[in-house]
């Protein structure tokens, strides 16, 4: 199934939403998930920060919250020819801010390639 940019942006928020609340606590594994990717972005265009981060990680496990939210989103980039303005951005700000807080760093600035909302 296909997402788009709006049902992107209501999940990443949704989990947004969990970790503030306490609803959701990332395991170790999407812990070090989260570090990949943000490592790997500051190189690379974030649809393949996405999948490189995913494959250096653990294993995540079949419960977690974090993987389908990464691969729709990976998927996402991959297909489409550019996100909306406005919107596309504020999806990639969200998206880095919660890996960001998975890891312990919330609000701290990550260098980003060039690039990084296309394939």
């Amino acid at each position: 199934m296909a997402v788009d940019i709006e049902d992107l942006a209501a999940l990443i928020r949704d989990l947004h939403v969990a970790y503030d609340s306490n609803e959701w606590e990332p395991g170790p594994a999407e812990r070090g998930c989260a570090a990949q990717i943000l490592e790997v972005v500051a190189s690379r265009p974030l649809s393949e920060a996405i999948v490189q981060g995913m494959r250096r990680a653990a294993p995540l496990p079949e419960d977690s919250r974090l993987a389908p939210v990464a691969v729709s989103y990976a998927v996402y980039l991959r297909r489409s020819v550019a996100p909306p303005p406005g919107l596309g951005q504020q999806v990639e700000d969200a998206f880095l801010d919660l890996l960001r807080k998975i890891t312990g760093h919330p609000g701290e600035g990550a260098a980003v390639a060039v690039g990084t909302s296309g394939p």
